[in-house]
């Protein structure tokens, strides 16, 4: 859970998650570090909003590695 569970996201989630009696990793922070150390500790589903995901992936630096506009 990289969402804090006051928002609708993050709480949906978690409480479907334990309903279906899986175990929940919680982040404090949604950063790289954190994401992919729950995703190695064995988390496969997510639920990341744009900036978080555009916070951990690298971005294009170079004109032609860019969308065109």
């Amino acid at each position: 859970m990289a969402m804090p569970l006051f928002h609708v996201g993050g709480t949906c989630y978690a409480i479907i998650g334990i309903h279906d009696g899986r175990r929940c990793i919680f982040t404090r922070e949604a950063d790289a570090a954190s994401l992919f150390g729950g995703i190695a500790a064995g988390a496969n589903v997510a639920f990341l909003v744009p900036p978080v995901i555009s916070g951990v992936l690298p971005r294009a630096t170079r004109p032609s590695q860019r969308c065109p506009d």
